[in-house]
């Protein structure tokens, strides 16, 4: 085996040779015997929400089962993600899909993220990365490193309030451990007179009334 996902109460096994086997709950991806061909070989990669599958295949195919609502209904993006997707992102019930052409698709449940009508415009070349949360999507763009969000608006699906600090030179989006909330990376921070604004002080172990932001910063000490 070259890993195993999960739904709340599924399984999927992504074998060496590239093809998947699935056991648990039925209707939250357990059976995909209707896929049998489909899932048979070529698969990379797979996500989960809580009750669906979405496996991505080498050729850039999305293949989706599981609980419709949650993601494993993709009827109506079929031909979007039919080629050319490079990973997909979930939350917990909704995928969205990261084509090489820089557009993202996504499905599921509406609030979600499951629907990103509102934010289409961002999301249809330029995007270089997607995190999501338990309920929002968050997408980097390539150029100018701007934020487009999507999603639950009280868990990041809003950033109307930070929206002049995400238009631009956002190097990562990262979420902590609630699920309810985005921190972002800028790559160029600066002072008030232009210049390169002074590394802030080391945080300490534990903030919990910022849990979320001490979580990020403290990976990027890390890992910088």
């Amino acid at each position: 085996m070259v890993s195993i996902a999960s739904t709340d109460s599924a399984f999927a096994a992504l074998k060496e040779s590239g093809g998947v086997v699935t056991w648990g709950n039925g209707f939250r991806g357990g059976n995909a015997s209707h896929l049998s061909d489909c899932l048979a070989r070529g698969i990379t990669s797979i996500a989960s929400t809580s009750s669906a599958f979405a496996a991505l295949k080498g050729i850039g195919q999305v293949i989706t089962w599981g609980l419709a609502e949650d993601g494993g209904d993709s009827a109506d993006v079929a031909d979007c993600i039919a080629e050319g997707v490079i990973s997909v992102s979930v939350t917990c019930k909704a995928f969205a899909a990261l084509k090489a052409s820089g557009q993202v698709v996504s499905w599921g449940h509406p609030s979600h993220g499951g629907d990103c009508s509102a934010a289409l415009a961002g999301l249809a070349a330029g995007v270089a990365s997607v995190v999501g949360n338990g309920s929002a999507f968050a997408a980097v763009k390539e150029e100018a490193g701007g934020v487009v969000t999507w999603g639950h608006p009280m868990h990041g699906g809003d950033t109307n309030s930070v929206a002049d600090r995400l238009s631009c030179e956002v190097a990562s989006v990262a979420c902590g451990r609630s699920g309810k909330a985005f921190a972002a990376l800028l790559r160029t921070p600066r002072g008030a007179a232009g210049t390169r604004a002074p590394t802030p002080p080391r945080a300490p172990a534990r903030a919990d009334s910022v849990e979320d932001l001490e979580d990020f910063f403290y990976t990027q000490l890390l890992f910088a």
